[in-house]
């Protein structure tokens, strides 16, 4: 393909469960091989960070691939909040027939861990015997492996 850009479908929620995000990849992937506007190029979640699920595609044609890509994704009932990132940060909304750019990402909510922090502040020792300690408990409570 010569001129390519790459496109991404940006999933959220129930949409980034396995077997959602494998109809979705697998429908998207064979509308644009049939239209010969691309194919799949990439995929990944983010853990930490929305969204929870990327699915990159390599396009000819930026323009009829966003309205093929939108349009198979409305087909599907992606959910509300389900987006198509473009090169160039821009970003739309699947169900917004205005193509309004919902400009960059609001960086995520630093999520509290209190458990986490709680272990992070001991010392290896201390790691230790708290490990040992829920190792001990879950024995007597289920049994010695």
């Amino acid at each position: 393909m010569k001129n390519t850009a790459v496109i991404k479908i940006a999933l959220f929620g129930e949409d980034a469960s396995s077997d959602r995000r494998r109809q979705i990849d697998d429908a998207v992937s064979d509308a644009l091989r049939q239209a010969e506007l691309g194919k799949w190029f990439g995929s990944g979640s983010m853990v930490t960070a929305a969204p929870n699920y990327n699915i990159e595609y390599e396009i000819a044609n930026d323009s009829q691939a966003l309205v093929l890509v939108r349009d198979m994704l409305r087909s599907l009932q992606v959910g509300p909040t389900s987006e198509i990132l473009l090169e160039g940060g821009r970003r739309y909304n699947v169900y917004d027939d205005s193509w309004t750019d919902l400009g960059p990402r609001p960086p995520s909510p630093e999520v509290q861990h209190p458990i986490a922090d709680e272990l992070a502040a001991m010392s290896g020792g201390e790691f230790l015997n708290h490990l040992k300690k829920i190792t001990d408990d879950a024995r007597k409570q289920y049994g010695k492996p």
